[in-house]
């Protein structure tokens, strides 16, 4: 079992309806999860507003749109980066 609480999620970009193909998907560090959305950290702030989310692997993985709704940098493990707030909009 891991000593550090970290988990991963894999993060896409919806273009309007379209939703982002798995291998196009990338990792990022989740920073806090509750009931009604996340935060995670990126390289930069994202272009879009709608993210694709999915928690876990497949066959058990939960795939949810969120909305960006605030972006912060800040340092993270020694580096500049940028905390993104998302709230839960719908399963996919």
């Amino acid at each position: 079992m891991s000593e550090t609480n970290e988990m991963t999620v894999r993060i896409g970009y919806p273009r309007g309806k379209v939703l982002p193909l798995d291998r196009s998907l990338i990792e990022a560090e989740c920073e806090s999860l509750s009931r009604s959305g996340f935060a995670y950290w990126a390289v930069m702030k994202p272009e879009q507003t709608i993210v694709l989310v999915i928690f876990g692997e497949s066959p058990n993985e939960t795939r949810l749109r969120a909305r960006v709704i605030h972006c912060k940098v800040a340092e993270h493990n020694g580096r500049l980066r940028t905390l993104v707030s998302c709230q839960f909009i719908g399963r996919v």
